[in-house]
């Protein structure tokens, strides 16, 4: 028997989001850093969840703190804050 499948809307905006994030970290290296794996890129995806059914509405960069493991925590504040401002009914659904 089958679970209960999970009903998930992705919107353009989103995959114009993480393309644009990546084609910026990979056009602002170096040729020489081009042929190296490239650093891993952060984000976090907006949207709405109602049960088992999941819209990806927007997406923006995260920041890493130079030398430290961890995101900046101020940056994504003050992101979440500036997208919960547009639409109130956007919540952080994935990072």
């Amino acid at each position: 028997a089958e679970g209960p499948s999970l009903d998930v809307g992705l919107h353009p905006l989103v995959i114009l989001h993480i393309s644009d994030h990546f084609t910026r970290n990979r056009v602002r290296s170096t040729p020489e850093q081009q042929s190296e794996p490239l650093l891993p890129l952060y984000g976090a995806v907006m949207g709405t969840q109602d049960g088992r059914s999941v819209e990806l509405m927007n997406a923006f960069e995260l920041k890493i703190v130079a030398g430290e493991e961890g995101l900046d925590e101020e940056f994504l504040k003050s992101k979440l804050e500036q997208c919960t401002k547009v639409t109130a009914l956007f919540k952080l659904v994935l990072y």
